[in-house]
């Protein structure tokens, strides 16, 4: 039985919500539709590196689990500044 967007995105968290591996989370084949589902709403990210899944929550993924969060990095502000320049203008 497949488990709600919500739990994956709980437990995403709760392993740390940052660059986690994928054999760090108990997600199962029965969950890959609301997992495929949270990545085309932009809840949370995956990255591959040496041949490994990475997920990380998104800001959306946080505000839709009621969650604050984490402070954005020099390099996220710079890449959204880089974004607004780049598509406000059109």
């Amino acid at each position: 039985m497949a488990r709600s967007m919500q739990h994956i995105l709980v437990t995403l968290y709760q392993a740390g919500a940052r660059n986690v591996p994928d054999d760090r989370l108990p997600w199962v084949v029965d969950d890959f539709p609301e997992i495929n589902r949270a990545m085309n709403m932009a809840y949370l990210v995956r990255r591959e590196r040496k041949g490994s899944s990475y997920f990380t929550l998104t800001r959306a993924g946080y505000y839709a689990i009621d969650q604050e969060p984490p402070p954005m990095t020099p390099m996220e502000i710079l890449r959204s500044v880089g974004s607004w320049l780049l598509f406000g203008r059109l």
